[in-house]
């Protein structure tokens, strides 16, 4: 897989999808964390790939385990992997 920034993507849309679920905005979740409110948009919007313990905070800060945050990820990242081999 070619696309380096499919994780940071996934992972974005994963974080936002619990966020929202919560009915946190971004400003809350920042605070809770620690993070600026334009990191955890970065993180939503892929463009930043959050380091292990940045995860663990927003899994906290969501009340959730970390997985929830992973497994959605994975799930989609082996769809995006199925679906480009499929295409060769």
């Amino acid at each position: 897989m070619n696309d380096k920034n499919l994780l940071p993507r996934l992972f974005g849309e994963a974080l936002s999808r619990l966020r929202t679920a919560k009915d946190m905005n971004r400003a809350q979740l920042a605070r809770l964390t620690g993070q600026q409110h334009i990191r955890i948009t970065q993180f939503e919007q892929g463009q930043v790939d959050p380091r292990l313990s940045t995860v663990l905070d927003l899994a906290k800060a969501l009340g959730v385990k970390p997985g929830e945050l992973l497994d959605d990820m994975a799930e989609k990242l082996i769809e995006a992997e199925k679906e480009a081999n499929s295409q060769k």
